[in-house]
């Protein structure tokens, strides 16, 4: 095994590792329904967990008093919304809150201007009737997609991860058993296979370009493994390397079709110049029988 191999192996190893552990160092911890609850008032509202960053967000509850469920007529509320990343300040309040048609409902609408960084955020709701007063507050989590990675979707990121990189070394690997220096036709031997077989002539073309499905491999690789990662970093919420990691997809996947473009064609010029050259030997062939 050549010095290049090993040091393959050992990137690869390492890669291996690093990804392996992953999840355990940077996963953000999820808020599970933090929910406080106080006065004789009691409001219902629904439960969620997470949200989507920059979504707008529709928050309804109802009210009860002790024995029976209170119209939206008898009780007033107000919202406050909070967010850790803003130092627990206050980055919304709606000291009249909407009154539903039905009677029953409160509802606060909020923009999504209020969710454009991901993180932790707490909304705390008070209502008043005439004689009582209540109280809630409740937490969740607002991020990329909406959503907090689990054990087992972690699992699947790193299997696709350790996929596209066993891909990319093993492209690596065919360009080097396909080597340039090895890119060298006998038009000669080829003009034979041509009399044969059309089909055995080009195949032969294509097997002495064949590291060139290497330099595919590798590139799309990289592509998929960009893509997977900046999916991954996303749900652990690392928005700096969420951004690197999707600025480098965003190149590769622009310059994808260059890529693409630049290889059709140049393949197309190497079986215009190889049918040309192997052409000659059957001209000079009709002339030497002369």
């Amino acid at each position: 095994m050549n010095k290049a191999i090993k040091l393959s192996a050992w990137i690869f190893l390492i890669l291996c590792i690093l990804i392996s552990i992953f999840p355990v160092v940077s996963s953000a911890p999820s808020v599970t329904s933090i929910t406080t609850q106080s006065g004789s008032l009691e409001i219902l509202a629904p439960t969620f967990e997470n949200a989507l960053k920059a979504e707008d967000m529709d928050f309804y509850w109802h009210v009860f008093n002790t024995s029976a469920l209170l119209t939206n007529k008898a009780v007033s509320c107000y919202y406050h919304l909070y967010s850790q990343q803003n130092k627990g300040q206050h980055i919304y309040v709606e000291n009249d809150v909407k009154q539903s048609n039905n009677g029953r409902d409160f509802e606060a609408e909020i923009k999504g201007a209020n969710f454009t960084v991901p993180g932790s955020y707490c909304h705390l709701i008070e209502c008043n009737s005439s004689t009582q007063t209540g109280g809630i507050e409740r937490c969740f989590v607002v991020t990329y997609t909406g959503k907090v990675l689990t054990g087992s979707q972690a699992s699947i990121y790193i299997f696709l991860l350790l996929f596209f990189l066993m891909i990319t070394f093993g492209s690596f690997k065919l360009i080097k058993e396909h080597s340039i220096a090895q890119d060298k036709i006998n038009y000669s031997s080829l003009y034979q296979d041509k009399k044969r077989s059309e089909i055995m002539f080009y195949l032969k073309l294509i097997k002495n370009k064949f590291w060139i499905v290497g330099v595919f491999g590798i590139y799309l690789s990289l592509v998929c493994f960009a893509v997977v990662a900046s999916q991954m970093l996303s749900d652990f919420e690392l928005n700096e390397l969420t951004t690197f990691a999707l600025n480098i997809t965003q190149v590769l996947l622009w310059g994808l079709i260059p890529f693409v473009i630049f290889w059709i064609i140049y393949l197309i010029l190497f079986f215009y110049k190889s049918l040309a050259e192997t052409l000659k030997y059957q001209f000079g062939g009709f002339r030497r029988e002369r």
